[in-house]
Order: C-alpha cells, then structure tokens, then sequence
C-alpha cells in the first residue's frame, strides 16, 4: 500500500507538491540483508527528480547504524538522500552552497566544512562495504532532542506556527506497529537501543546544519599513516617500560595499568571534544 494513491485528499497533495517547491519526497530503492523489514518504496510521480530523496541506510555487521549515506550511483544516475537535500536546502537560504571539495572531487563541502568520507578502514572499520559517499553519524544527546509533535497535536490546535516557520520539518510514523526502526546502541529512546527512522533523519540533518552554522565538528579518523605512528609509539612506550622495569614486576604492571588508563582517557578526550575517532585495541580482521 505504501506505493499507492491513498484516497482521500491524493489529488489535492499532489497539487501541493507542484506548487510548492521546498518539500521533498522519499524512495527506498536498496535491498538489505541486515533487515527484512526494509521493502522498496518508489516515490510520488507529481514530484520533480530534483525533489526526490532516498532514505535507505547501511549497518554495520552487528546490525547497528553508525553510518549517513549521502550519495550513491544506481543504473549511472547519482541519487542524494533525503539529509543532503534538506540540509542543502535550508543552507541555500543561508547563502551556502554544496560543492566538491578541490583537493578531493568526492567529498561534499558546505561552505568551509567538508563532510569527511567513510573509507574501508577508517577509525575502528576493517573492509567495511564504504560504497558510496558516506559519514560517521554523531547522534545527539537526550532522550528527545528534537520536537515531535503529533497529528493529534495538529488537529487540535497545539502546534505554534513558530515551530515550523523557517524550520525543517519532517514528517514521519512512529509507531511500533509499523517498524520503521533502526538499531542504534548509545541512543535513549522508548524502545532501549531502537529509534525511528524519522529520527535518524533528524539526527543526520542535523549534524550537518550544526558543523556548518555552528561550528560543531564532524565526526573523523585519521588516516591510516597517523593511526600506524600512533600505534607504533605506544607499542615503544610498552617496551621501553618493560626494560626499564624488568626487575620489578608490580612496577611493571603498575606502569601498564596507568599507560592503558592513560590511552583510554586520551581517546575519550579526543571524541568528546574534538570529534575524533580513533580504535583503542588495534585488530587485523
């Protein structure tokens, strides 16, 4: 049912979308073997390509989403998902525009802040499937940071203007019956350890329009070079305590302890306040 007319009111929706040009529309067009629930949806045919979005996500092996996919190539048409038109789209009214970065023709740019790409091996990932232009996810904190309102709410007058005017608005279902939902671990929610999928959009939006008006960072990694020299000195750091400790064991184990206290506490650090992710236990697998 969800890619038929449901009458009444279809005509006079499509009409909506004709006439106005600041809302978009949604498609899933990726199968996925993380979750069967996922079907395809096509989107309305009274709404332009310029104006139609993807909402598919892509899970990590454990079956949870720490990634945004903002681009892919399917039948040589490049599609955009719904986070990027609508953060291009507010930005735009900002008089800031998506372009390429000039060192890296494939990573999105808004203004001064490029949204840095997933790779096969970036941070804690081993030959990910990196398909496509993707980024970390940095999820906001709290159990709701965002206003939800119902269409109850709606109906009944308790919707101040002020909430949507200038404001993005998403329209979605929240309802368990429907199962639009995602594994995130780390997430308060309702659901312990599940959000919907409207949420996640808000959250990738979001994201994006906070790096680029407020200067909140991005989530990244290092490349690959910087993550070796960071291994490698910390590895030196084990020896050269091993050596010079030798003679006495406790000491030893003492030193280690504080070394391995001391390189978590960095890493918790550099990801709270500089959006930096690093693995703490290497792994080659």
């Amino acid at each position: 049912m969800a890619n038929k007319p449901q009458p009444p009111g279809n005509a006079e929706l499509n009409k909506l979308f004709q006439k106005k040009d600041n809302i978009f529309g949604i498609e899933k067009v990726l199968s996925s073997n993380n979750n069967s629930r996922i079907f395809q949806i096509k989107p309305s045919p009274a709404l332009p390509a310029s104006r139609i979005s993807f909402v598919d996500a892509t899970l990590d092996k454990d079956g949870n989403l720490r990634r945004s996919l903002l681009s892919f190539v399917r039948d040589n048409e490049l599609k955009f998902s719904l986070t990027i038109r609508l953060a291009e789209k507010y930005l735009n009214q900002q008089g800031i525009s998506l372009t390429n970065a000039s060192e890296d023709p494939e990573t999105m740019q808004f203004g001064e802040v490029k949204l840095t790409q997933v790779h096969s091996n970036t941070g804690g990932y081993k030959n990910i499937d990196a398909g496509g232009n993707q980024i970390l996810l940095n999820f906001h904190r709290g159990k709701q940071p965002f206003r939800i309102v119902s269409l109850a709410d709606i109906e009944a007058g308790r919707v101040n203007p002020e909430w949507i005017h200038d404001h993005i608005v998403l329209i979605g279902i929240t309802a368990l019956s429907v199962r639009d939902d995602v594994n995130v671990a780390g997430v308060k929610s309702d659901n312990p350890g599940l959000i919907y999928g409207v949420e996640v959009q808000a959250h990738a939006i979001s994201q994006i329009i906070s790096a680029v008006l407020d200067d909140c960072p991005l989530l990244t990694a290092w490349d690959n070079a910087w993550e070796y020299l960071w291994i490698l000195a910390w590895g030196f750091l084990g020896i050269a305590l091993a050596r010079i400790l030798s003679q006495s064991p406790w000491k030893l184990l003492l030193a280690i302890t504080g070394a391995s206290l001391l390189v978590v506490a960095i890493y918790y650090l550099l990801i709270l306040e500089f959006a930096l992710w690093l693995p703490v236990v290497p792994l080659d697998c």
